[in-house]
């Protein structure tokens, strides 16, 4: 019986030392792990247009309010869309261009369709810049992207227009487009297959010439962008998605360029994703998946000769958690809990006194109200502690706040001197 009772304990002790083992494999190293199920899409077929892939903060500004933008979100006439810094943006309109956002860009969509349902896209860019990617246009459709004073007509073509404090850079990777002045009425000049039209803001200055390297390189994220077709893959389209560990890890998709740290797009059924996880300090990883059905997964990198606590600092800023109504409701509890102790703890000094102020009292009494007392004096200092916590915490997701109302009063302006 003694020898049966052996075997099952030095059996159980295996089981739970394998679990623990296992458990530590998958959360503390590099293995790449499905970290949560995301909600599935649900599109009609019909959309004029909508976002396939987001990583970073990306905002819409509609109606004097901002939301935070999701994949698979209907986009209208109207709407303005604000790209922050390191951040990134995939547009698709219906089934006939894909637009790719990019870092510290806002553009607004003028218009989509006329009421025949033809297609007249019109955008335009407010700051930063845009890549597009255009499938031939049949008669009567229009795609235009307008930049200042100045409105580019697409017929088919890849290129990018990058708008900055100097002026406009119209890039084209292939294709033909007709600049125009702001009403359109009648063309300044035009840009083809190869070339690089600058055109001075404020000014009439236009200068032609070839993709310069380093926009030739710009224009490579074109290779992923491809048109979903929503129609017939409405009911086969998935989300995929990736989170790194530390959070500020760049993210390259199918080999370009998709952000930092955490990344979530639309892929078709069954297509081959691959992940290259890259930061300086850290080994870089790959993870391959097929975009089965709506994952997100998560990649912590291995430090090259990294300090632990540099580590465990990443992941506690990687995971901090930055809602300002649960962060006033804590520090609220707390200052309640802290008035509470502070009551107590002179309640329990003045019955302290009054102990030890009676002969009859016992030392075991008095000894126990002493202990009562440090121990709440103990709780006040972690309290104390907690609460300046807090109070950091609030201040930094107050000026969080106050960085989204300038966000808006920028796009608002912005959009009005666009008009």
């Amino acid at each position: 019986m003694k020898q049966i009772m052996r075997t099952i304990i030095i059996f159980l002790i295996g089981l739970i030392t394998a679990s623990i083992a296992t458990f530590f494999y998958f959360n503390y190293t590099g293995s790449p792990k499905e970290i949560r199920k995301l909600d599935p899409v649900s599109l009609s077929g019909n959309e004029e247009a909508f976002i396939t892939a987001i990583s970073g903060e990306v905002y819409i500004l509609r109606d004097d309010e901002i939301l935070a933008a999701t994949i698979g979100e209907a986009l209208f006439a109207g709407d303005i869309i604000k790209v922050v810094d390191e951040s990134f943006c995939q547009i698709q309109f219906s089934d006939l261009a894909a637009a790719r956002v990019r870092s510290n860009t806002i553009i607004k969509i003028k218009n989509l369709f006329n009421l025949d349902k033809t297609a007249d896209i019109k955008t335009e860019i407010l700051t930063g810049s845009m890549l597009y990617r255009v499938n031939k246009l049949s008669e009567g459709e229009k795609l235009e992207v307008k930049s200042e004073d100045r409105i580019f007509s697409v017929r088919g073509t890849t290129f990018l227009v990058d708008r900055n404090s100097d002026g406009t850079y119209l890039i084209v990777d292939e294709g033909l487009i007709a600049v125009s002045v702001k009403d359109g009425t009648a063309n300044s000049s035009s840009a083809a297959t190869g070339d690089e039209l600058y055109i001075a803001r404020d000014s009439e200055i236009e200068q032609l010439s070839s993709i310069s390297a380093a926009n030739h390189k710009a224009l490579e994220e074109a290779d992923n962008l491809n048109l979903l077709n929503i129609e017939a893959e409405k009911n086969v389209l998935v989300k995929t998605g990736l989170v790194t560990i530390p959070g500020d890890a760049q993210i390259y998709v199918n080999g370009v360029l998709s952000g930092k740290g955490q990344f979530i797009g639309l892929f078709t059924k069954e297509e081959e994703v691959t992940f290259l996880v890259r930061k300086r300090g850290y080994e870089d990883k790959v993870l391959s998946v097929k975009a089965t059905t709506d994952l997100e997964y998560s990649i912590r990198l291995d430090p090259q000769g990294v300090d632990e606590e540099v580590i465990t600092n990443e992941l506690n800023r990687s995971t901090e958690e930055s809602n300002l109504d649960n962060l006033r409701k804590e520090l609220d509890s707390r200052n309640e809990r802290l008035v509470e102790i502070e009551a107590l703890i002179i309640e329990l000094k003045e019955r302290n006194s009054q102990l030890e102020s009676d002969s009859s009292t016992s030392d075991t009494k008095i000894r126990r109200m002493t202990g009562q007392i440090q121990e709440l004096e103990q709780q006040r200092e972690d309290l104390t502690t907690e609460i300046g916590d807090l109070e950091r915490k609030l201040s930094e997701s107050t000026a969080r706040e106050s960085k989204l109302r300038e966000l808006i009063k920028q796009i608002q302006d912005l959009s009005a001197d666009g008009e």
